[in-house]
């Protein structure tokens, strides 16, 4: 018997109008680093080419809108899972030193289904680089800034997704060797979809409670990579495995547990927030096959 697994994820929508701003005691605003040249939390990078929305709409900005969301101190610990994840993910080679001082955690974020994440991005060798990690999956987004570095880029878009994927994720994101790159239906015009295997896994029912349990792995790692492309930017959605009867990582931990405000000595009624809002990413679903 063969479990195969499929997961459903909403569509990520975003408004974004601001180029700098502090949110939560977090500056959010361009920022260089002279040592390295990194430019970090520029919203209008998120645009995409000639200010097209089609950007914002898969790497959504933090904005002032956000505010609420903001945590400005994470847990420790929480940052270091953080970059845990970063360095399993991210190619080291696009990834600054310093970044894990330019983590934006967010609390409930409406713009990722209501989770508990860590969002950042920057430009570093003229490529934009957009990261949300979530307690279930990942996000890197990606664009070249000049299409100058597109002309020697493959044709088959395939082929182009698995090229961009070397140059940013790390080796342990990339299609196993017995795995093949698969194309999905794709309602985006413009848009390929498509998906891999980047770890072999062992998944079957086992315990009584007839959940999935997975074998092979003893620590935390990538599953699965999907991503969509128009070769202007590629965005990798990667989907995290743990050990143990329960693998997916669940999307309602509450990560970062503020504490409630004090009281104030009078009521301040909370602005009124107008934010594209996605439906919940759904858990997985198993189908079996005989």
């Amino acid at each position: 018997m063969k479990t195969r697994l499929w997961l459903n994820f909403g569509v990520i929508l975003a408004v974004c109008s601001v180029s700098a701003l502090v949110v939560g005691g977090v500056t959010l605003a361009p920022q260089s680093n002279e040592v390295s040249g990194t430019r970090w939390h520029d919203p209008t990078l998120l645009a995409g080419p000639d200010g097209q929305p089609r950007w914002k709409k898969y790497a959504p900005s933090v904005d002032e809108a956000d505010q609420r969301c903001v945590v400005a101190s994470p847990p420790a610990a929480e940052v270091k899972k953080c970059m845990d994840w970063v360095g399993r993910v991210v190619n080291p080679g696009v990834l600054p030193a310093d970044l894990s001082s330019h983590l934006l955690a967010l609390e409930r974020w409406p713009k990722y289904g209501g989770e508990d994440v860590f969002v950042t991005w920057y430009v570093t060798g003229g490529r934009l680089i957009y990261i949300v990690e979530g307690n279930a999956d990942m996000i890197v987004f990606t664009a070249l800034l000049s299409e100058d570095a597109l002309e020697s880029a493959p044709d088959n878009d395939l082929e182009f997704a698995v090229c961009v994927a070397e140059s940013v994720l790390a080796s342990g994101a990339l299609p196993h060797p017995e795995a093949e790159v698969h194309q999905s239906r794709s309602n985006i015009p413009g848009v390929t979809a498509g998906s891999w295997v980047a770890a072999a896994l062992e998944i079957s029912r086992k315990n009584a409670e007839g959940r999935l349990s997975v074998r092979g792995i003893s620590s935390p790692t990538v599953w699965v990579v999907r991503f969509l492309t128009d070769r202007r930017f590629t965005r990798f959605q990667v989907i995290k495995a743990y050990p143990g009867s329960r693998f997916f990582g669940s999307r309602s931990v509450r990560r970062f547990h503020r504490p409630p405000a004090a009281p104030s000595g009078r009521h301040v009624p909370a602005p009124e927030l107008v934010i594209p809002t996605v439906e919940p990413a759904s858990e997985p679903e198993d189908e079996e096959n005989e």
